[in-house]
């Protein structure tokens, strides 16, 4: 493919040109010193991509993408560019080389490699530009796939890394995803014992701590929970519903001047879908919602009582925890 868009510099070939050159030495030659680490990322049948290299430096690391680009004059050569979103993600030819295994997440190229000794059963992937970038990648290809094991970097960027990408694999329709409690799991020291969590600890961490993989496995297993997507919340026309509650907006009229006013409804409740007989009859709406004391509760309500006594409807959701205002 190349990048589409307004041809204003450099636009990124991929696959890489038949005739480019090493990317290791080109990153040595842009840098002017060997890279560190490299990363390369192909597709499905092993074609170069692009790649991420990596210098360790005194005072940190730095991390640059490198693409094999086309210049507006026609001249191509390797450049420090991103791929274009959305970027492939890291593995994806060993991922279409075992279509039927499981699938392990982890955040960055670097933990790819150890957690393959780990699950040498699965397929590892990653995506590229760290913790906050997980909605740049192509997650399309895990389709179909039925468990992912979503193990993230334990640290506050780490928790939203495993979040968005179990949001968006949940959208994908993949059935079954776990996120790995990686703060938990670095509470614990490879001798058993507990610990602070060392912190932005990972899966190439553990590793160089001596963790037996056996045991480090199953650790990993026992700290994984199953992700919930938690409420989906519907909003339309000039309702709002969020996690605040039901809101409406309605016009006010104050002498000649036409405003609007925003009027709290009820606490917040979800739709989960429509409800009937097995005669076709009786249709109603499926509802649930969170009491105060964080009880869940599930009802049916008909549209015949959307037609008839809407005060005794309101007393009955009142009734089972559902907070609802009492203005008109």
């Amino acid at each position: 493919m190349t990048e589409h868009g307004p041809n204003v510099g450099p636009v990124v070939v991929a696959p890489v040109s038949d005739h480019a050159g090493r990317a290791d030495k080109a990153a040595a030659r842009l840098m002017g010193r060997e890279p560190t680490d490299m990363w390369f990322y192909r597709d499905r049948d092993g074609l170069l991509l692009h790649a991420i290299a990596r210098w360790d430096n005194a005072d940190g690391k730095q991390i640059l993408p490198l693409s094999w680009v086309r210049y507006p004059d026609d001249r191509e050569d390797w450049a420090f560019k991103h791929h274009p979103i959305p970027r492939p993600l890291y593995g994806l030819n060993r991922l279409s080389a075992v279509p039927h295994a499981d699938v392990v997440v982890v955040e960055g190229e670097k933990s790819v490699k150890a957690a393959e000794k780990i699950f040498p059963n699965s397929a590892v992937i990653t995506s590229s530009g760290g913790a906050k970038a997980a909605n740049t990648a192509d997650w399309s290809v895990l389709a179909g796939r039925q468990t992912v094991l979503i193990w993230p970097d334990a640290d506050e960027a780490g928790t939203t890394y495993g979040d968005d990408v179990a949001s968006i694999l949940h959208c994908l329709g993949v059935p079954n995803i776990c996120i790995v409690d990686a703060n938990a799991l670095a509470s614990r020291a490879p001798d058993g014992t507990t610990r602070e969590p060392p912190p932005g600890w990972d899966v190439a961490d553990a590793l160089v701590e001596g963790w037996n993989l056996d045991v480090l496995r199953d650790a990993v297993l026992a700290n994984a929970t199953g992700f919930e997507i938690g409420p989906q919340y519907v909003s339309f026309g000039n309702f709002a519903m969020d996690a605040d509650g039901l809101r409406v907006t309605l016009p006010k009229v104050n002498g000649e001047i036409a405003t609007y006013e925003t009027k709290w409804v009820c606490a917040p409740f979800e739709i989960l879908g429509r409800a009937r007989d097995p005669k076709g009859e009786g249709w109603a709406r499926l509802i649930r919602w969170h009491d105060d004391d964080g009880r869940v509760h599930t009802d049916t309500i008909s549209d015949e009582d959307l037609h008839g006594d809407v005060p005794a409807l309101c007393a009955r959701l009142a009734h089972c925890g559902l907070r609802i205002g009492t203005g008109k």
